[in-house]
């Protein structure tokens, strides 16, 4: 049986302990910080960004970040698109949502896809150019 730790065991414990409390405690505002940066480029950025991720197989797409430039370009919140769809949302026209499906499972199975502009329609019916 293992006795009572000394009065210096439990002084070396606490003490490695509060060494380690401090390094994640490091890691942790790092790791804060890398975060805030990244919310003030994606958040003022002038292009639109959006991220989908989970891309199913059928012709779907959630996106799990929109900035506030993707709502100027579209005329959609990220919500309108997830409950519409984007496919359906930006190309009305079959012949190009089935291109821009096309290229999204390319994307899906990891082909390199070069820059590609395809037209979409926004949510009041312009038509407007997409990279």
């Amino acid at each position: 049986m293992g006795g009572k730790p000394t009065y210096e065991e439990l002084e070396k414990r606490i003490k490695h302990l509060e060494k380690e409390v401090a390094e994640k405690t490091h890691i942790e505002d790092t790791c804060l910080e890398g975060v805030s940066i990244f919310q003030d480029i994606f958040t003022k950025a002038a292009d639109g960004i959006c991220v989908c991720h989970n891309i199913p197989d059928e012709p779907y797409v959630k996106f799990s970040h929109w900035n506030p430039q993707m709502n100027e370009i579209t005329g959609y919140s990220m919500e309108e698109i997830n409950k519409r769809g984007w496919y359906q949302s930006m190309f009305p026209d079959p012949k190009v949502q089935k291109q821009s499906i096309g290229r999204m499972a390319e994307m899906r199975e990891g082909k390199d896809i070069q820059e590609e502009e395809l037209v979409i329609t926004t949510k009041n019916g312009e038509k407007k150019p997409l990279s």
